[in-house]
């Protein structure tokens, strides 16, 4: 089975340029990462309607463990291209979980 390669053969760069600048509006301005709060929220009710509690408790310890490490690659990669603009946002915006408390604040 054949495979497309861009024309240099390298992978996609996984920031965009420093010009586009980084996005904290929408589901950002509640938290840094809302793909890894919903995937948690999604394998929480499939696990619900489809499973028993001690594989929702494996897979809630696997996820907890797992994807601090994920973020933590990531942010290293948004600190080093957005500098100080990424860190004034992570230190306003929970990594994970929403704080409806603050949300007044926004």
């Amino acid at each position: 089975m054949a495979r497309r390669t861009s024309p240099s053969s390298q992978p996609s760069p996984p920031l965009p340029p420093l010009s586009h600048g980084s996005r904290t509006g929408g589901p950002y301005r509640y938290v840094r990462h809302p793909i890894y709060t919903a995937l948690f929220g999604l394998a929480l009710a499939t696990g619900l309607v489809l499973s028993r509690w001690p594989v929702i408790s494996i897979s809630a310890v696997l996820y907890v463990c797992g994807t601090p490490i994920r973020v933590r690659a990531e942010e290293r990669l948004l600190r080093a291209e957005f500098g100080p603009e990424f860190d004034e946002y992570a230190r306003r915006v929970p990594a994970f979980i929403p704080n409806p408390l603050r949300w007044c604040k926004l």
